[in-house]
Order: C-alpha cells, then structure tokens, then sequence
C-alpha cells in the first residue's frame, strides 16, 4: 500500500492546493473562474494517475515491490494486490479531489454519506473475499484488493455521480473538462503548487521510512503495518478538525 499511499496523498495536496482558489471564487461567486480551477485540477488528477502510477503498476509491478522489500514471497503477494489497485488510482483520485471541491463551497453532508457507505461496503467485501464467505473461494490478500476497488467504485460512483450529474451549487459538467482555462493557470500554479509539493515531501518521506523497515524483515513490515493503523487515528482526527476550520 506504499506506492499507493503516495498517491493518496499527493491527491490530497492537489485537491488542498484547488480548494485556495474554489473557496475564493465561490466566496466571490465567479462560477466560472470556479469551473476553470477544478477543470485544472481534474487534469492534474489524471494525468497524475495514469502516468505516473497506473503505467508503473501495470508494467513494473514486482520492481515497485522490490523498492520496499527483498522478500520473494512479500513480493509475489504484492503482486497480486497491485493488479486489483490499477483502476482505484482514477476512481480514488476524482472522488477524493471532487471530495474536497465540495467541502470548500460548504456541501459537507454528500462526501460523509459517502464516506459512510464506503467504510460498510469496503469491510463487507473485505470480509466476503479475504475468508471466502457467501460461497466466494477464500482469495486472502487479492480479496482485500477486491474489496477496495468496490469501494473505491461506490465512492466514486457517489461522489462523482453527485458532482457531475446532480450538483446545481457548482454545476460543473463532464464536458467542461475541455473549458480553455490558460488564464487561470499562473494562479493555480502559484497557489496550489507549494500545496502539492509540501504533500508530496511528505508522501515521499512516508515511503523512505517503508523502504528502510522492509529491509529488516517481513516479520517487523507486519508489525508496523498494525501501528501505522493506530497512528493514523490521531492523524486523520486532527486532519478533520483542520478541513472543518478550512470551511
């Protein structure tokens, strides 16, 4: 989960680094300007996602692994689970930006509800297909990859669905994606590039400390899987409270 952690939380600073300016421009209700930074943001997001981590996980997936670890067996495992992640970089990229585009404008209550369906669809499917229950074969740690890409659908099926479809706030459509928005482009630059870039320091820092733990041993990188779960209740508890004061 490493590789993909990295771009959760590059995704977070180009989401961050848009909602300076989507916030500003719905305070000042320049729709349009509105529209032209998620068209940016949406670009950036997706080229993100199928350059620079959807190509590698296709074609390099064991030299990703061999990054972190030099356990064959870790390494065949991750293999397995990285073919199920292909899809959630997109899927999890748009739902995760669009996310934080519509917190910025004040509608909070359409990513909790998604949030909630997720978290029940992500352990129901987890459970079906890691312990083979409701007549699934027992498929172990590609059942944990099963269970997260249909989250990461039914979160964007959700969120995008509201955002492209029925949002009447912002009402930014799939075709605007192809809006000219060069003139908008030095600030969204200047504005949300230390954004991404502090976020991205900080994925890259995270992935440095997997890659020296995975030398250790399979025995330590499993350990420490279980206390980065309980590190990261406080964290994501402290990154609520601060999204809310940014609203």
């Amino acid at each position: 989960n490493q590789f993909v952690n990295i771009f959760h939380i590059c995704c977070m600073g180009i989401g961050m680094g848009a909602s300076v300016l989507t916030a500003r421009f719905w305070g000042m209700k320049d729709i349009q300007s509105l529209k032209k930074t998620i068209t940016l943001m949406l670009r950036l997001c997706i080229g993100l996602a199928t350059i620079v981590f959807m190509l590698p996980t296709i074609f390099a997936p064991e030299f990703l692994m061999k990054i972190y670890t030099r356990d064959a067996a870790v390494i065949a495992e991750g293999v397995l689970y990285y073919k199920w992640m292909i899809p959630c970089y997109l899927l999890q990229g748009l739902s995760l930006t669009c996310t934080i585009v519509l917190r910025s404008v004040g509608q909070v209550k359409i990513p909790l509800y998604s949030s909630i369906g997720a978290f029940f669809v992500n352990i129901f499917f987890n459970y079906v297909f890691i312990f083979g229950k409701l007549g699934f074969p027992e498929m172990e740690i590609e059942g944990a990859g099963i269970g997260t890409l249909i989250a990461r659908f039914f979160e964007f099926a959700f969120i995008c669905g509201y955002f492209f479809i029925i949002d009447k706030k912002i009402c930014y459509r799939i075709k605007d994606i192809t809006m000219k928005c060069r003139d908008l482009l030095h600030d969204y630059i200047t504005i949300s590039l230390p954004v991404f870039v502090s976020d991205t320091l900080l994925a890259l820092g995270n992935s440095a400390v997997a890659m020296v733990m995975g030398e250790i041993g399979k025995q330590f990188v499993s350990a420490n899987s279980i206390t980065v779960v309980t590190q990261q209740l406080s964290t994501v508890l402290i990154q609520g409270i601060c999204h809310a004061g940014c609203i």
